[in-house]
């Protein structure tokens, strides 16, 4: 728990933030001498990476320019037959070949369903039989 009854005054606020100040201040170089320091690195550093850059830079651009090559001789001799684009075939055409492959390059017959197909073991198919006359059957002998 807090004890409320002593809460520092402004006055002795202040006496202890001095304090550390001065403890800090005790432990910190002077400033001068940080900013020799890092320039004094910062000029070796400089006068290293200078000349590394460069030199990579001039390998890649030597890298990059055209280099004589021996052209190739051609062959001598007797040469295989080449087979014709045309008459190439791969090796994975089968996969190609699908179940059904058939029905899309027929011409669909109208009236020839699944159920008159002839199976092994059924019946042939019945003939077609003539349309029935339109309305009641004439009396041949009405008239």
């Amino acid at each position: 728990m807090i004890d409320e009854s002593h809460e520092p005054g402004e006055q002795e606020l202040r006496e202890i933030f001095a304090v550390l100040r001065r403890e800090e201040h005790s432990r910190t170089p002077p400033f001068r001498a940080t900013v020799a320091t890092r320039t004094e690195g910062a000029r070796w550093r400089r006068s290293v990476w200078i000349p590394l850059a460069a030199s990579l830079c001039a390998v890649a651009i030597l890298a990059m320019l055209p280099w004589p090559r021996p052209r190739p001789t051609p062959r001598q001799g007797p040469t295989a037959p080449v087979a014709s684009i045309t008459q190439w075939r791969p090796p994975t055409e089968f996969l190609l070949e699908t179940p059904g492959r058939e029905m899309l390059h027929s011409i669909p017959e109208f009236g020839a369903g699944i159920g008159t197909r002839p199976y092994p073991g059924s019946a042939p198919p019945r003939a077609p039989q003539p349309p029935p006359p339109h309305g009641p059957p004439r009396d041949s002998r009405a008239h």
